[in-house]
């Protein structure tokens, strides 16, 4: 079985006879091909794993640094170690930094940035 790179996720399809069924697989390695491309633009997909180990005073703002090199467009909540919510600040995020607040004091979280 051949191996392919990300800059080359579907096989090709020279070595296939002409005829319908070279067709059909070029259609269909085409379709893929554009499906793949927008799955791997997905937010998620370029996305990392930060944490806080203390976001301090209940629902007071904290930051945590990323290294998306944008500002994300969300998180998800990985782990918390106590019963509470984290949620945006409303400060804007930057190309360095997620502001939030935690609902629980003395918080140690686990987000998923993208």
């Amino acid at each position: 079985m051949e191996n392919f790179t990300a800059q080359q996720p579907m096989p090709t399809t020279e070595m296939l006879p002409d005829g319908p069924s070279k067709r059909f697989a070029i259609v269909l390695t085409r379709a893929l091909a554009r499906i793949w491309a927008r799955i791997a633009r997905m937010p998620f997909n370029n996305s990392e794993t930060v944490s806080a180990s203390d976001t301090g005073t209940a629902d007071t703002e904290f930051s945590i640094i990323h290294h998306l090199g944008r500002a994300p467009q969300g998180f998800l909540v990985l782990n918390i170690d106590k019963g509470g919510v984290v949620y945006d600040s409303g400060t804007t995020w930057t190309d360095t930094k997620i502001y939030l607040k935690c609902s629980a004091a003395n918080a140690a979280v686990s987000l998923r940035v993208f």
